[in-house]
């Protein structure tokens, strides 16, 4: 008799499982650009290397790739930043080698219009212009004439507007424009430092969301002697108030000791800022989010879990992705989308074990897709999309009665079989 008595305990496990782990999800990942590889957005003329891709709704990519002419073009470079869009299955290059290169990662909105920086040479000198492309053409947003010291990285929302930082004496923050404007006044000034030497630091970084608010990072200095700004902030501004978001000495609502100063940021259309950081007491680290009024934990990992870093991403429906490492020598990194494991170090992609990824702020949307850049062992880094694909089930899901039924009908023949042992 002990298998019937057994066998309740068994089924009741079992029942448990049904009802959490119905359905599990896999992940897909495809190579878009691999350093190496000829023909990239239809250019016969090898890839050198590739940047962070961006990532819309509509799982279109852009990103920037260096490739490797013949001979030297009219720019003085064998090697040329061109900037791609596109998907797993069609690429386009959307800025011109023959007349600029590309540093800087792109961004792209869903209308599909992509947003970067190129540097144009001419007599002896250079400039840079932070350009809109689109399906129409292209549209200049700002200049070095206007903004002496542009650092390169611009972001865009639906509306078309573009934040972007510059660094110079006299045009020193935060600004947003939209191709309409003629002058200096007619940008929408987010945030400007005119603090005198030892000068804070506004930090190359912004997102912008639809609602027009921008996102960036500030450091300044905890004590006017000290060499270097140590204390970090993360403000958000629509170019009317300026709000702190997070800063070293701030607590979380659901934590009792105080953060210490905030990494890395992600904001969505809500308005919503995730962002990295650790507790102060050096008792963990994890993922925060600013929700406009509060701030509370999203994710909080001890000193002998994998900490999460800089490297993140907040979706329109409050997900985050983000990067997070394990801590000793050698130390591996481990990417999750909310607390699903999507790949972690030494994991085989394209039958080669992969070291190193970062995920960017806006690589990663609605969908749970992800833009990835991918380094893998003797490789160098390369872009990939990686796309949920829910599995078989392991164990379908039973209805309650159904469920009782069969645990009813296997009771009666554990039984029988006692029975008929005896």
């Amino acid at each position: 008799m002990a298998p019937a008595r057994a066998l309740p305990v068994v089924l009741v496990v079992v029942g448990s499982l049904v009802a959490t782990r119905a359905v599990a999800e896999e992940w897909r990942f495809t190579r878009i650009a691999q350093p190496g590889e000829p023909g990239l957005g239809g250019i016969q003329a090898p890839v050198q290397s590739v940047g962070p891709p961006v990532l819309n709704e509509a799982g279109e990519m852009a990103f920037m790739a260096a490739l490797r002419f013949p001979a030297p073009t009219p720019l003085l470079y064998w090697d040329v930043g061109i900037v791609f869009r596109g998907d797993t299955e069609w690429l386009e290059a959307v800025s011109d080698p023959a007349t600029e290169t590309v540093r800087e990662p792109p961004d792209l909105n869903d209308a599909g219009q992509v947003v970067f920086a190129s540097i144009r040479f001419a007599s002896g000198s250079s400039s840079t212009t932070i350009w809109r492309w689109s399906e129409g053409g292209r549209v200049a947003i700002a200049d070095d004439t206007v903004f002496e010291a542009l650092t390169g990285i611009a972001r865009i929302n639906e509306a078309g507007q573009v934040s972007f930082t510059s660094h110079g004496a006299l045009r020193n923050g935060v600004y947003v424009g939209d191709g309409s404007e003629t002058g200096f006044s007619d940008y929408d000034v987010i945030f400007e430092d005119s603090s005198s030497v030892p000068a804070p630091r506004i930090g190359a970084y912004t997102d912008i969301n639809d609602a027009g608010h921008v996102v960036f990072g500030y450091s300044s200095h905890a004590d006017p002697g000290d060499p270097y700004p140590t204390l970090r902030r993360v403000l958000v501004g629509n170019g009317v108030s300026t709000r702190l978001v997070a800063e070293e000495g701030v607590t979380a609502v659901d934590q009792s000791v105080p953060l210490i100063k905030p990494g890395g940021f992600s904001m969505n259309d809500s308005g919503h800022v995730a962002f990295d950081t650790g507790l102060s007491d050096w008792s963990g680290a994890g993922v925060f989010l600013f929700d406009g009024s509060e701030i509370r934990t999203l994710v909080l990992a001890g000193l002998s879990d994998p900490l999460p870093s800089a490297s993140l991403a907040l979706n329109d429906r409050g997900e985050v992705a983000y990067v997070a490492f394990e801590q000793g020598d050698p130390g591996g990194f481990f990417l999750f989308v909310g607390d699903d494991l999507v790949l972690r170090y030494g994991d085989p992609l394209d039958g080669v074990p992969v070291e190193q990824v970062r995920l960017l702020p806006n690589a990663f949307n609605d969908a749970r897709q992800l833009a990835l850049w991918v380094q893998r062992e003797g490789l160098d880094w390369a872009v990939y999309l990686v796309e949920p694909v829910e599995a078989v089930p392991a164990l379908s899901p039973v209805p309650g009665f159904v469920l009782a039924a069969t645990v009813a009908l296997a009771g009666l023949a554990a039984l029988r079989r006692g029975r008929s042992r005896a």
